[in-house]
């Protein structure tokens, strides 16, 4: 390996530089990726969705689904 090689022992990781350009990334694709927001907000609401149905089975011994789908739309709705 090289010391130019990005997978070599002696590269440092700059993580500020990555996320200057996670930034920089989506300030240059904001239109693009609102057309697939839906898309993006999915696996956050899948996520609040199964955590709020197994702490509900947890503490409930029963699942309350009509309730965790709306808990979960009111807890990822303020990330739009």
């Amino acid at each position: 390996m090289t010391s130019q090689d990005p997978y070599s022992v002696n590269h440092q990781i700059n993580s500020f530089g990555i996320w200057l350009n996670v930034i920089r990334f989506y300030a240059r694709n904001a239109a693009t990726l609102f057309l697939i927001l839906p898309l993006l907000i999915i696996p956050v609401f899948t996520d609040a969705l199964h955590t709020l149905l197994v702490y509900q089975y947890s503490k409930h011994q029963n699942l309350r689904i009509g309730i965790s789908i709306h808990q979960a739309f009111k807890a990822t709705l303020p990330l739009l």
